[in-house]
């Protein structure tokens, strides 16, 4: 495949894919997006997933056959992931996933239809219930990350990586149970991203500007056991000041 820019490759993908789902899913398509860090900017060739969220009327496997199918080669050459729902698994699954779909509702790229989330409606004590349980969630994972990888540097360095992508929507949704969207906190500019958390959440977040430097500009050095401590007691932190809070609507 021709070397292109992030913004090249995911516009690619886009065509690739979107005629193949239209043509296997047919009457049955009620809404395609594009979600996740190529919708927001913050993609990383060879690093980030092209993700693609399909919505249909009734769910049905030899469609999903059918996709996996014909769509296999742009699936892989674009590592895209394609989420698939039904309207009412949608419909009835916001209080299961209120981080996701809230984040969802506010980058989302309409590629088909018409947005099926906007007139979702998702409660702010479901977020924080999730929010805490992810928070948590990610500190185990860099916990896992420092076991499987043991002392090779390359896989640590890309695991790291890669985990480091699912911290951007959480960090997002933490600033949405502050209600800080009004000032400015929904920006996509991640550097701004983590000076509102810590004017908001009030804890140090020098470890996550190190994380996104690694992650934006790969040649960067770090000492990784360093930045993995700094991490986890900061996350800690950021527990605790959720867990002390009380947050309303």
């Amino acid at each position: 495949m021709r070397e292109t820019n992030p913004e090249q490759f995911i516009e690619q993908a886009i065509d690739e894919i979107l005629p193949i789902i239209k043509h296997v899913f047919g009457d049955n398509l009620k809404m395609v997006g594009l979600y996740g860090s190529a919708a927001t900017g913050s993609f990383v060739k060879r690093v980030s997933d092209v993700n693609i969220l399909i919505i249909v009327g009734k769910s049905s496997v030899d469609e999903m056959l059918k996709l996996s199918k014909e769509g296999k080669k742009g699936l892989i050459d674009f590592r895209i992931t394609p989420h698939i729902l039904s309207q009412k698994e949608l419909e009835t699954s916001s209080d299961v996933f209120p981080v996701e779909y809230q984040e969802i509702q506010a980058t989302m790229r309409l590629l088909y239809g018409e947005s099926m989330l906007d007139s979702l409606k998702i409660g702010k004590s479901n977020i924080r219930h999730q929010v805490e349980t992810m928070l948590r969630g990610e500190m185990n994972s860099l916990k896992q990350i420092i076991l499987m990888t043991s002392r090779d540097e390359k896989i640590f360095k890309r695991e790291v990586l890669s985990w480091s992508g699912r911290q951007i929507p959480l960090f997002r949704a933490v600033l949405r149970l502050y209600n800080a969207q009004s000032d400015g906190c929904s920006s996509l500019d991640l550097y701004k991203l983590i000076q509102c958390l810590e004017e908001h959440v009030k804890v140090d977040c020098s470890s996550f500007r190190i994380l996104l430097d690694l992650r934006l500009k790969q040649d960067t050095h770090v000492e990784m056991n360093s930045l993995i401590t700094d991490l986890t007691e900061q996350y800690m932190k950021m527990v605790e000041a959720i867990d002390a809070g009380e947050f309303t609507s």
